[in-house]
């Protein structure tokens, strides 16, 4: 993990092609005059960096979709190394509307999770659902709020209402 986003030692000016040797200073703020033509240059990043969290995300985002704040051009050194997670399958669904619902609700609880066969599912629904895994360390959290959710089956529920406004569950 990169935890200095710095640029190289020598570079080759942009307006007239001479070689420059950077200073530490320009390296780090990735800003530097040319000293024979006397343009000045800022050499946007490559990446972005959660300060949180250490994430890598590409240079046009703003912000981390896990803890959700602002993102950076370098991480610190003392900044956390990203390790690798585990993730653990929480549930599948074959409703798209119920999809919405899970997401909205480990969304709030700020629960990190991916979804397996979202966009393929949006082609051929019936085919396989979609599965929804969450970090090994959320996997508790995840399933004691999600398992009084009312899934359906597509966009039908499976609870039908009498007359009498009694509820029955169909089998």
């Amino acid at each position: 993990m990169a935890t200095l986003n710095l640029l190289p030692e020598e570079v080759q000016c942009p307006n007239c092609g001479v070689e420059l040797k950077l200073s530490e200073e320009e390296r780090t703020r990735r800003q530097f005059t040319c000293s024979v033509c006397s343009e000045s240059f800022t050499v946007k990043p490559d990446a972005r960096y959660c300060p949180e969290c250490g994430a890598e995300y590409q240079p046009n985002m703003i912000e981390c979709s896990d803890c959700k704040v602002p993102l950076v051009e370098a991480l610190r050194d003392d900044a956390p190394e990203q390790e690798p997670e585990n993730y653990l399958e929480v549930m599948s669904t074959y409703n798209i509307g119920d999809l919405a619902v899970i997401k909205s609700v480990l969304d709030g609880e700020r629960i990190a999770y991916y979804l397996h066969n979202e966009n393929f599912h949006a082609l051929n629904p019936w085919i396989q659902p979609v599965k929804i895994f969450v970090r090994e360390d959320h996997m508790e959290t995840a399933r004691e709020l999600l398992q009084g959710l009312e899934l359906h089956v597509m966009a039908i529920s499976l609870t039908t209402e009498h007359e009498d406004g009694d509820d029955e569950k169909n089998s």
